[in-house]
């Protein structure tokens, strides 16, 4: 990974072009928007959305992954399992909040090729969990092609 400019807006433009992780988040917590230019400013967004994405990431794997491990909450027993709970404590959420986190977590966690693109910063948030929530009724085989076609165009 190549080190970051000077200025502002070479630090940003460098930013953009790394993958997400923490030299790079490192680099734009330095960076004051209000120096940059409108290129700049354009550039630490995108690399702002990029961190926020992997970080984004990493809760929903988390969150998947402790589900799986909950036998009610694995059943779809979501009634019955504290995580939930545990999830809304923890990252100050409403109960309806962190019900919806969780399903959210468990669909994407089903679709590892879009959680990949998360991880990396190559899709925002909101694009992958519309697409896991999306295919979560159909068929794998048909959620599958449709998440392979959709993701040649992220």
């Amino acid at each position: 990974m190549n080190e970051p400019r000077s200025t502002p807006d070479e630090v940003a433009a460098w930013a953009v072009a790394q993958p997400p992780g923490g030299a790079v988040l490192c680099a734009l917590e330095a960076v004051d928007p209000q120096r940059l230019s409108g290129q700049g400013w354009l550039d630490y967004l995108a690399a702002v959305q990029r961190q926020q994405s992997l970080l984004s990431a990493l809760q929903h794997d988390a969150v998947a992954k402790r589900a799986a491990a909950d036998a009610d909450a694995a059943a779809g027993r979501l009634d019955k399992c504290w995580v939930g709970e545990e999830i809304a404590c923890a990252l100050t959420l409403s109960g309806p909040a962190a019900s919806t986190l969780l399903a959210t977590a468990t669909a994407l966690h089903r679709r590892p090729a879009t959680m990949a693109m998360l991880r990396a910063g190559l899709c925002s948030t909101a694009h992958a969990e519309y697409l896991a929530e999306a295919l979560c009724e159909l068929d794998e085989p048909v959620a599958a092609a449709i998440e392979a076609r959709v993701l040649e165009h992220a």
